[in-house]
Order: C-alpha cells, then structure tokens, then sequence
C-alpha cells in the first residue's frame, strides 16, 4: 500500500536545500551512518503532523528545527515541511483524494503556520484529519528505540492511548471529550443562569414595590405639576396684567407731579415776596403802634394831671389816708412796673420763637422743594435707564443673531448645568482682523460651549421639552481639532500677504476652549489682499478657506465668495456690554437715591407740620401777652403819675398857676389828639396791608399745602406703585425660576400649555398643592426608572429562563450524546481488544519462538477509562512485569503488540525508526518477515542500519554529510544492491560519501 506519497523539507534542521523524497512503493528504508541526519526524516514527519514537544525532537527551543547555518551556508530564516498523502481510500478524515500537509515556521517569531492542500489551516484541523490512523502522538504508529521502552515502562493509564487508535475510537474519545467540555460550560451557563434568574427575581420583587411607589409618585407628580403650572401660570398673568395696569397709573402720577412743579415753584416765589411786604408792613405797623402808644400814654398823663389839678385842691395834706395812699401808689407802681416787664420778655420770647420756627418751616419748605424736584428728576432719569436698558438688552440680542434655541439656553443657562456661554463670549480681536475672523466663524458664533456631551444632551432635551427650536453646541473635552498639515505650514510662513491662522490671531484666548478654536478657526487662514489670497491658495493646492482682511473669501476647491459685508460686531458688542453694565449700576444707584430722597421728603412733611403748629402757637401767645402788656402800661403810667402827685412837698393853690397849667396841658393835650389821629390814621393803613397780605399768604400756603399734598400724595403712589412693580417682578422672576428648575419650562410654554381654566378655585388649587406636596415628601426617597428597570429586569427575566430552559434541554442532549459514545466507544475497544488478544499469542510465538502474552484492563468494570496492562511471558520464562525483561525482549514485546494491532485494524503508515536495533540477526529476520507481511496494507517508513530489514525493503535512501552539517538523500536500489555487494558495502559507500 502507498499512503505516504511524497516528502519535502526545506530548511528543517540538516536539511538546508531543497528536499524532495518520492515514496511510491510499500516499504522504504533509509540508511546511513550515524550522524547523517537519516532520523531528520522522522523529526520532519511527526513535527508536520503536530508534534509541540522540540524535547521529542531533539531540541530545546522551537528555532532548533531551523537550519542554523554550517561552515559554507547560511543560516535559513525559517523551516518548511510538506508530506503529500494518497487518500483514495479515504483513510484521513477529509473528503480529498490527494492531502498535502504543510507546515512552516519562520526563525524568531515562535509563531506556526500550517496548511492543507496551501490553503491555511490549525493544528486542531490537522489533528483532526489524522485522528485514528496510528499517527498520533501516543500511538504505535510511529515506533522507535525510545517508544519501545515508553511502551514497556509506562503506566497502563498511558498506554490506553494506542489501543484506542486501534480501536478507532480516538474520535469518539475526542467527541465525548469535546462533549464534556461542552457539558461543563452548558453546566457552568446553566449554574450562572440559575443564579442570574434568583437575583433577577429578586430584584423583580423589590421592583414591584419601587415601580407602584414610581406610579402612585408620578400620578401625585403629574397632579401637582398641573395643579402648580396652572397656578403659576395664572400669577404670570395675573401679575404682568397688574404691570400693565401700573404702568399706565404710573406715567399718569407721574405726569400730576411733572405739571405741578412749574406752579408750585412759581407760588413758592409769590409767597416769599409776599411774606417779604407783610415783614415791613409789621415793621410799620410797629413803628406806628409804638407811636400811637407814647402818644396815648402822654395824652393820658396829660389827663391824670387835669385831673389832679381838680382833686389836689381839696386834699387834705396832713390827712393821715395821705401817706397811706402814697404808699399803696407806690407799691402799685412798682407791681406794675414789675408784670410790665415780665409780659414784655414774654412778648419777645415768643416773638423771636416765632421767628425762629417760620425760618426754619421756610428753610425746610425750601428742602422739601427741592428734594422734590431731585425725585421727579431721578424718577425721570430712572425711567429713562430702565428704557435705554431695554433697548441695549434688545441690541445686544440682535447684534449676536443668536438662533431660537441657542437665545433660550443663555437666557436659562442658571438652570441648566456645564453651559459656559457663546463662542462669541470667548473670542477677543483686534480690530483690523475683526471683519475676518466674523466671516471665518460665521453662524457659530452663537454656537454654543459646553463642558461635555451631557451636558449638551441636557440643553437639547430643554429646548425640545420647550418646543423652543434648535441650537449647536461644542463640549469643550471631546472636540477633535485638525490640524493644517505641517508641510503646508512652513510653506504659508514664507508667501507674501500671509497674515496668519485665524485660531492665532484671537487675543486672550481662554486655554480650556482652545480646541474649539482650533475646530472652527484652525485650518482657515487669513491673507492681506485678494492677489495673496490666490497665490496663497494655490501653493496650498485649494485645500483651505482664505478670508482677506477686507472680508473676500477663496474657498476650497477654487470657488471665491465677495461683496460687502458688515463684519465689526465684537468690539461693538463690547462697547454695548459695558455700557449696559454701567446703566445697571447706574440704575441701582439711582434707586437708592429716590428711596433716600423719599424718605427725606416725608420727613420733612412730619417736621413741617410740626413747626407750623409751634409757630402758631408762638404768635398766638404774643398778640394774647401784647394786649396784656399794653393795659399794663397804660395802667403803669396812671399810677406812676398819681404817685408822683401825691409825692410832692408841697401844694401850691394859686389859682394863676392852676390856670396856667390847665391851658397848657389843654393845648398839649390838642396837640397829641390832632397826632394820634393821623398815626392812627397810617396804623390803620398798614393794619389792613398786613391783613390782607396775612390772608394772601394764607392762601398761597394753603395753596401750596395743597399742591404738596397732591404731590406728596402721587410720589406716595408712585411708591406704592414701584412696590407693587417689584412684587409682580418677584412673582414672575420667581414663577420663572421654579418653571426652570422644577420642569425646566420656559414661561412662553408654560402659558401655552397650562393656561386652560382649573376645575377648582384657586384657594382650593393651593390647597392641594400643599396637600400633594406633603404627600410626596411622604413618600420619601423613590427609584423613578424603577418601571423601565422593572420591564427590562422583567423580560430579561423571561430571556434568561427561555435560556436556562434550553440550556437545560441542550444539556440533556449531550448528556445523551455522551451515553451513546460511552456506548459505541465500549463496544468497539472492548472488541478490539479481544480481537488484539486473539492474535497477540500467535505474533508472539512468532517473534519469541514460543512463550504467551495478552492484554489485560485494570479495571475491568470501567473499560472506558481501565488503563491496559501486558502479560509477556517469553519461553522458559515466568515474568509478571515487563521491567523484568532485557532491550531486545521488550522491543519484542512492542512489536508484538503493534503487528497484533496491524493484523485487526491496518493503520496506513507504521514509521520505525531503528526499532529493531536491540534484536540480534534471528529476531531481525523475523522482524524483516513480519514487516513484509503487512506491507500489502500497510506502508512502512524504516530507519535502520541492520542489514536483515535492509534487504526486505522496495526502496533504500542514502543519508550522508558530505558537507559538515548539511544531509544529502541519495536512492539505492536495492536489487542492484543486492547483486553488486551486501547490505554492510551499501552502509560503507554511503560512509565513504
């Protein structure tokens, strides 16, 4: 039989050329003294068919089976080997007539390739291919002097290995053993299911409690977030309404004040000239009172002396009442004389206090004048702030050009996380690159810059919750920049009119969004003029964007793009931005002015009334003390000018002196009547001035009063107004604060969407919402995705029970698959072993000229994994080991064994590699006979050097060295052999070569 076809090798260990052995007859010999390389052959075959031990081919590391190299060749950089086998009989287990098995190692790398028919392939497929065809490793296929001694020496677990390739059961073995495997990991899944499922249920359980806690939460929730929204809503509007409605009695108040001003002023002029008249008309008044007053005094001292001159004639002088009188005169005088004085300063105190109060309600009326002027005139520069505010807030938006969504997000940017501004707010320029760098960034300015993609899958989750359009947004973290090839870039430093990348001409660029700058401004660059745009574009060849500083523009691939285009924005915007933080400041300012001016006027109101009532009080108590003082005078005068009578020495009755004095105090007394009369007369005149002047200056304070008070009234209201502003600015800034953050709802959809009527009132609606509140808070701490990981835990939880319950079923199977190898594997080693022992006596006899042997299970009960022991008892002999046997006995013994096994189950190829060189020249020729025998269906490979075997061979190879490390094949036909000389000559020529 030819199975083993052909045999190349090239660059396995002596083999360092090409080698090429045709094997096209039943039994093949090779020869050649030691050293030669001849056992190569063998080492090149079992390392082709898998052989992973370099120990048992005679190495110590794989590179060893590399030629490595003699005195005239190289070393070769790898190994290769191919057997070519004859598989019409389909003896390997693949569907081909003709197998090639290659396999090839290349020197440092450890690394094996093998091949079937040049296609690649895995060790396991070769084994595959040659499992149970006496070739595997362990089996008796492949015989030398060290096997022989394995197979004696080893333990009868270890030799099983070859009666089962003679049994044909190596399959099977491979089967179950890959079926245990199976079993294992189907068992280890099916343990890991198991558990997976408790665990699952487990959780399952604890879900169901967390999932209708989520239900009874969310139902609450969805109440409340109605109920809330609702309200919420309902005080927006409510609250705006009432801004509206403030506003406009706002302007009207302020409008009062603004037109009353101008009066007030002019009244408060006319009341200080008037006050000014009725101040020299007192004066008048006084002098001409004072006047009067002498006047009236000396009339009637004249009269008292009239009237003395009558009495005094009939007084008696030495009447003793006289003195009394005198002295009661006297005493009168002086107590007149006394309260005169003492009414007198009371006159002037109050006449200085009421002076003092008017001057001070005149100082603080002029106080009140003005602070009122400062509040309409901060009210009126407040106003104006708050519109030029408004109108800014409004530029800057327009200026920005922002998109729906990206406005959104920066006007609620509190209430959302990782939101870091506009790419606007971090781009700096100088002025001359500005209308470039714009036109370089284009609509990504009002991208938006964020920390990371969650942050950005936030904001966009806002604006579709919100229905409030789309934005762009750049995670500072996960932006990937490209960048200009270097190449390109020391071109660019030496073409005239380049001005620079535009992501290097931004100033003060903040280093954490630098790789935002470099994605949309690190491959655009910019040129001084068109002409160096062009050139600048074709030495880069058209890849990159060129922005002129005038604002052209030459794009990639050629196209140009040009006109005017307003680009100047980020310094105005600057400009706009600081101006609108100075209005801010200014306005905070501003209201800190009118609420102390405010104040201050209401103050003022307080003391006003205050002093005007002292000051009335002051003037009463002088006219009362006035009128007072002037009877005491009078009577002062009267006493004093009787005490004066009564006082005199002496008293003269002449009647020509009497006379006399009558006539003159008649013509004085005339005289001082004719004088009273016309100082009365101007008395009277600046009397009734000063009354009417009294009266009109009434009237102008009272107009003024009123006209405060109106005033004073408004700036009430316009306080009051600006309160009630404030709180309805609260109500919606705070209804705007708790939509962001509670449901992340802008106000516009929030109206949109919760502005249908409540079937309940408002107080009832509030009252439930407590209600809800607390009852949520009650619930405590809830898992809100608990439904989600309940339907999932749920169908995983069916999944895996499906799994466990095919695994169980898979499981079962192989289980099965197991029994039915265990079955046929039984049966088929079991048969083959009898069949082995029925022809192992008679191979024995053969060989040993008598004697017995058989093969015994160790465990008979457990055949499937019984080891295999060898009973040898040769002749004359009676051996229970087969320790106790001598080299060539047990080399007997094994071939035995392997021509028993050869006779019931012919393995294709039997390779011996000088497995007889123990037996003398008898044993050899009986060896020689045997192998002859089974060559009709057996091929067989020899090395030897004994001439018995030598001579039974088809075909004999010739190894030798001729040169020093490198084997040489040479074939020797052994009929010319045999005629020409012996076996020994043939050793000897090969020695010689």
């Amino acid at each position: 039989m030819i199975f083993l076809k052909k045999f190349e090798a090239r660059g396995f260990k002596s083999f360092a050329d090409y080698t090429k052995l045709n094997f096209d007859c039943s039994m093949i010999g090779i020869v050649g003294p030691n050293g030669s390389g001849k056992s190569n052959v063998i080492d090149a075959v079992k390392w082709v068919l898998g052989e992973k031990s370099i120990k048992s081919l005679r190495g110590k590391k794989s590179d060893d089976v590399i030629f490595h190299g003699s005195k005239t060749k190289p070393a070769n950089d790898f190994a290769e080997v191919t057997l070519t086998f004859d598989n019409s009989k389909r003896v390997l287990h693949i569907d081909l007539d003709e197998v090639s098995i290659t396999r090839r190692l290349y020197r440092g790398n450890g690394n094996n390739d093998y091949f079937i028919n040049g296609e690649q392939a895995r060790l396991k497929d070769i084994m595959d291919v040659f499992v149970d065809t006496g070739l595997s490793k362990g089996s008796l296929g492949i015989i030398s002097q060290g096997t022989v001694n394995w197979f004696a020496d080893s333990k009868p677990e270890d030799r099983r290995t070859i009666f089962e390739e003679a049994a044909g059961i190596g399959l099977y073995t491979r089967k179950k053993e890959e079926s245990l495997r199976q079993l294992e990991r189907t068992q280890n899944n099916l343990n890991r299911l198991i558990d997976i499922t408790k665990e699952l249920s487990r959780d399952i359980k604890k879900l169901e409690q967390q999932a209708s806690k989520v239900k009874e939460y969310s139902e609450k929730k969805e109440e409340l977030t109605k109920l809330e929204i609702s309200i919420l809503v309902k005080d927006i509007v409510k609250a705006q309404s009432e801004l509206d409605n403030i506003s406009s009695k706002l302007n009207t108040s302020k409008s009062v004040n603004q037109d009353l001003a101008p009066k007030l002023e002019q009244l408060g002029k006319e009341l200080s000239a008037n006050k000014e008249a009725l101040e020299q008309a007192d004066i008048k008044v006084g002098i001409f009172s004072n006047e009067l007053n002498n006047i009236i005094t000396k009339i009637n001292k004249l009269e008292i002396e009239k009237a003395a001159l009558d009495n005094d004639i009939q007084i008696d002088m030495n009447s003793t009442d006289f003195q009394s009188k005198v002295n009661a005169l006297a005493n009168l005088v002086a107590t007149t004389e006394a309260e005169v004085k003492s009414k007198s300063e009371i006159v002037e105190r109050n006449k200085k206090e009421a002076q003092q109060y008017e001057e001070q309600v005149m100082q603080l009326e002029s106080e009140k004048n003005e602070k009122q002027k400062t509040l309409v005139d901060l009210i009126k520069a407040n106003t104006e702030n708050k519109a030029n505010l408004n109108h800014l807030e409004d530029l800057i938006k327009n200026k920005m050009g922002h998109e729906g969504g990206a406005k959104v997000i920066i006007e609620n940017k509190e209430a959302l996380t990782g939101i870091l501004g506009t790419v606007l707010d971090f781009i700096k320029v100088e002025p001359n690159y500005e209308k470039a760098i714009m036109l370089a960034l284009g609509k990504n300015i009002s991208n938006i810059v964020v920390n990371t993609h969650r942050d950005a899958k936030r904001a966009i989750d806002f604006l579709n919750n919100n229905k409030a359009g789309i934005a762009t947004f750049m995670p500072v973290y996960e932006m990937k920049p490209k960048e200009i090839k270097k190449e390109h870039q020391e071109i660019l430093e030496h073409l005239p009119g380049f001005i620079g990348l535009a992501s290097q001409l931004l100033t003060k660029v903040d280093k954490k969004i630098q790789p935002i700058i470099d994605v949309l401004l690190g491959r655009i660059i910019i040129a001084e003029n068109y002409d160096t745009a062009i050139d600048i574009s074709k030495y880069t060849f058209q890849l990159y964007k060129i922005i002129t500083l005038d604002g052209q523009i030459i794009n990639p691939q050629g196209s140009i793009t040009g006109g005017y285009n307003e680009g100047r924005i980020i310094n105005s915007l600057t400009t706009l931005e600081n101006k609108r933080k100075e209005l801010n400041k200014s306005i905070e300012e501003l209201d800190k002015q009118i609420l102390k001016v405010t104040n201050r006027t209401n103050e003022i109101d307080l003391l006003l009334v205050n002093f005007r009532n002292r000051c009335n009080e002051c003037r009463l108590n002088e006219s009362k003390y006035s009128d007072q003082l002037k009877w005491l005078e009078q009577d002062f005068i009267k006493y004093k000018v009787e005490y004066e009578k009564l006082s005199r020495k002496s008293y003269t009755s002449d009647s020509a002196n009497v006379d006399n004095e009558y006539k003159n105090i008649n013509d004085r007394l005339n005289s001082l009547i004719n004088t009273k009369e016309k100082v009365e007369n101007d008395l009277n005149v600046n009397q009734n001035s000063k009354k009417i002047l009294k009266n009109r200056i009434y009237e102008i304070e009272d107009e003024i009063e009123k006209i405060r008070e109106t005033m004073s009234l408004n700036n009430n209201v316009i306080l009051e107004f600006d309160k009630k502003e404030i709180m309805n600015f609260n109500i919606i800034s705070n209804a705007k604060e708790k939509l962001n953050n509670n449901y992340k709802m802008t106000i516009e959809t929030a109206i949109q969407n919760y502005s249908e009527p409540l079937p309940v009132s408002d107080n009832v609606a509030r009252q439930k919402i407590d209600k809800l509140t607390k009852e949520l808070n009650y619930i405590g701490p809830i898992n809100m995705d608990a439904i989600n990981e309940l339907k999932e835990k749920s169908e995983r939880y069916e999944k895996m029970r499906a799994e466990e319950i095919e695994i169980s079923e898979a499981k079962e199977e192989i289980i099965n698959v197991i029994k039915e190898l265990d079955s046929k594997a039984h049966e088929d080693f079991y048969n083959t072993i009898q069949k082995i022992n029925e022809e192992l006596p008679k191979t024995f006899k053969y060989l040993f000229g008598g004697g017995s042997c058989s093969i015994e299970f160790t465990e008979p009960d457990n055949i499937l994994e019984s080891g295999i022991d060898i009973k040898a008892s040769p002749p004359g002999k009676n051996i229970n080991s087969l320790f106790a046997l001598s080299g060539g006995e047990k080399t007997l013994v094994a071939l035995s064994v392997l021509f028993s096994i050869l006779k019931i189950s012919s393995f294709p190829l039997v390779i011996l590699d000088e497995a007889e060189s123990a037996l003398d020249p008898s044993n050899v020729e009986r060896f020689g006979n045997i192998i002859s025998n089974y060559s009709t269906d057996t091929q067989f490979l020899v090395i030897t050097h004994r001439p018995g075997t030598m001579e039974r061979c088809d075909k004999l190879y010739g190894a030798t060295m001729q040169t020093q490390g490198v084997t040489s094949i040479y074939q020797v036909k052994v009929q010319d052999a045999k005629k020409d000389f012996g076996s020994d000559e043939i050793i000897e020529d090969l020695e010689n070569k």
